[in-house]
């Protein structure tokens, strides 16, 4: 029988996967939906962890948090890229300054 707590660090892995697909495919619904469950699901398993983690679950759980935390690095990456992307895609406003008057210009 599995543990809840590993049972849930996995499903959380499998969400984080694919949060990362779906921010490859820029698929910004998909990914909304993705954010609310995985937000759940670390909820449920911070609680489950204040109960203490068995000795002979301690290993296992280290090796899928970090397999988490590497997802989790991966994904605010491909955020940063898209948001470098659009920024550079999105033309440039036009600054309002004072003119020669001393009236706002531009």
């Amino acid at each position: 029988m599995t543990d809840e707590r590993l049972r849930l660090l996995r499903e959380l892995l499998a969400l984080t996967r694919e949060q990362v697909e779906a921010a490859r495919q820029l698929d910004g619904a998909h990914l909304a939906e993705l954010n609310t469950l995985r937000a759940d699901r670390s909820f449920e398993l911070q609680v489950a962890l204040q109960e203490g983690v068995p000795e002979e679950l301690r290993a296992e759980i280290a090796a899928d948090a970090a397999t988490l935390r590497m997802l989790e690095i991966r994904l605010e990456r491909i955020a940063g890229s898209v948001v470098n992307i659009l920024d550079a895609a999105r033309p440039a406003p036009r600054t309002r300054t004072y003119g020669r008057r001393g009236r706002m210009a531009g």
